[in-house]
Formats: structure tokens, C-alpha cells, sequence
């Protein structure tokens, strides 16, 4: 954990340094469990494959920005998980599981700028989730998630001021596994507002 602390701490000063937009986004997540089962668990159990609404909450910046692109790091934290409401032999499956995650990120944005006030562009790269605490009734399951985030969204440019919205889209690595044997993937994905302000 010592070393995970230092790197995140390294890569706040470097880019606060050399950093050129200091960005804050604020927003809502979506997200849901995808299960794959084993073939020898005749068990029943609650899937949590269905939407759930959480939160999304990160602060950043971007830096080497040039006019066709940047690079972007983001720190915040997002909720995820599922929700399950489903009919059985036994009764009616309910319930939510939600993972409140501290994020990072680091991603490449290739912009296409219109008249530079307009800035739509596409984002990429690689990403690292660690759960802060859980209110959720799932056991076992990884407090690390290590994956790629794929994204994109439109700047608006207002002299030091920038004005966007973004979607994010979280692929995962990692898969949560309960005690039944049963592989659960998380599915998950963010709309944000963000705000931006130009130090240079």
C-alpha cells in the first residue's frame, strides 16, 4: 500500500507541476455485474445484473496539451455494483451491491477542435480502482480493480475557464468472485460535467 501511496503522490506533484488545465468533474455512474458461472454450482443466487445508479466525483489535470491532443490524470472516487429484483423457485431474489472505489487514471485525449472554442476529442488509457469501504452482501470479493478506460466529450473554451461533458466507459481486468464459484465481471460507465481552469 506504501508503494501505491508514493506513485499516486509522485504523480500528483509531477503534474501539478508541469500540469497546464486543473480539471474537476462531477457526475453520475452506471454500472451492473456480469456473471459467468460454474458449470458444476446448481446453487441459486442473485445475479445483480441490473443497472444501478451511483456517483462519480474526480479532480485532475491536463498537461503536454497540445491543439491535436493531451494527456490527462484524474484522481476521484465512483461507486458501482448492481442491483438484482428477480423472480425464482424459491421466491423473489432482491438486492443491491455497491463498491465505492478510489480511482485513478491516466489518459491520452485526441481532440478535434472546431474554430478552438469547440473541442470534441476521444479518450484512452490505462486505469486503477481500490474499494474505499462496501455496503454490499457479496463475500470475497477483490478490493482492487485494475483495467482501461474509454471515453470522450466536448470542451468548451472561455478565456482561463473550460466548460465540457464527458462519458467514460470502465473495462475490467479484474473479476470479483464470491464463495459459490460464481466469476463476476463488473460493467460500469460515467457521465460527468467538468470544469476546467487554465493555469497557462
Amino acid at each position: 500500500m506504501r508503494k501505491i501511496n508514493l506513485i499516486i503522490a509522485g504523480i500528483v506533484i509531477c503534474n501539478l507541476t508541469f500540469g497546464q488545465i486543473v480539471n474537476f468533474q462531477i457526475g453520475t455512474s452506471i454500472s451492473s455485474l456480469r456473471d459467468k458461472v460454474n458449470n458444476t454450482c446448481f446453487c441459486t443466487f442473485a445475479k445483480y445484473d441490473k443497472d444501478i445508479v451511483g456517483y462519480a466525483v474526480f479532480a485532475g489535470v491536463d498537461y503536454l496539451d497540445k491543439k491535436y491532443f493531451n494527456l490527462s490524470t484524474n484522481i476521484g472516487v465512483i461507486s458501482k455494483g448492481g442491483k438484482e429484483n428477480e423472480q425464482t423457485q424459491n421466491g423473489i431474489l432482491t438486492g443491491n451491491v455497491i463498491m465505492n472505489y478510489f480511482s485513478v487514471n491516466t489518459a491520452l485525449d485526441l481532440k478535434f477542435p472546431i474554430k478552438d472554442k469547440f473541442i470534441p476529442y476521444i479518450s484512452f488509457g490505462p486505469r486503477f480502482d481500490y474499494s474505499l469501504f462496501d455496503n454490499n452482501i457479496l463475500s470475497n470479493f477483490k478490493s482492487t480493480s485494475i483495467g482501461l478506460i474509454f471515453g470522450g466529450g466536448l470542451k468548451f473554451d472561455l478565456n482561463k475557464y473550460q466548460l465540457g461533458l464527458r462519458y467514460d466507459y470502465y473495462q475490467d481486468f479484474t473479476k470479483l468472485v464470491d464463495t459459490y464459484g460464481i466469476s463476476r465481471y463488473q460493467r460500469a460507465f460515467d457521465i460527468n460535467m467538468t470544469l476546467g481552469y487554465k493555469l497557462k
